[in-house]
């Protein structure tokens, strides 16, 4: 058994021995923590979620703590969600157009970032082995590679009143306004399209019974 942290969050794996060069792993990680920041004049608050559950085989191809670990991640529940405000009268970017929002209705709306499928499969290499077959029960396991978790997805939905130099008006409800809102969730998801190979980055510390 042992206790890991890393990209998964903060939890435990247990592993069963198959064979000398083989054993069955199983992992998972829970983390939670809040955000709260301001970019390109946006206001964003929201709560950033990692939850995996993951089953390897461990291959220790040398008879030490190296191993190769083809795996499947069973429950991928990373995600963030949160909100939005521009402040009245700060003006910010949108998609080509840069707007203000307006003093008596400002723009606010809510966000999402769902970060690929539940089921994904994984590649991983690392150094330890939580069945100890010398005397040595303790070890310190280390563990990098990725999951391919397809393309992570941002969603947002705004509403509020924008000025610009023809005036105010609904953000939700004039054309090129919303054009400008379906362009930044593009470029956006363009951004984090690499993130579709999800990295895996664990240590941990582990005993065998």
């Amino acid at each position: 058994m042992a206790l890991t942290a890393g990209t998964s969050g903060i939890g435990a794996e247990i592993a069963t021995p198959l064979s000398d060069h083989f054993n069955l792993r199983a992992r998972g990680g829970y983390f939670s923590y809040y955000l709260d920041f301001t970019t390109s004049g946006y206001n964003v608050t929201g709560r950033v979620l990692a939850r995996t559950v993951n089953t390897s085989l461990d291959y220790f191809p040398f008879h030490n703590g190296f191993r190769v670990s083809p795996g499947v991640t069973l429950d991928n529940g990373n995600a963030v969600h949160g909100n939005i405000v521009v402040p009245a009268g700060q003006s910010f970017d949108l998609g080509d157009g840069t707007y203000t929002s307006a003093a008596g209705d400002p723009v606010n709306g809510a966000v999402s970032l769902s970060l690929g499928r539940k089921v994904a499969p994984s590649l991983t290499v690392g150094w330890g082995n939580l069945i100890q077959r010398q005397r040595n029960r303790f070890t310190f396991p280390v563990e990098i590679g990725v999951e391919y978790i397809g393309a992570p997805l941002v969603n947002f939905n705004l509403q509020g009143s924008v000025c610009d130099q023809n005036g105010c008006y609904k953000i939700d409800t004039d054309p090129a306004t919303l054009a400008n809102v379906q362009a930044q969730k593009t470029k956006i998801n363009n951004d984090i399209y690499p993130l579709r190979f999800f990295p895996i980055v664990s240590v941990g510390f582990g005993w065998s019974f």
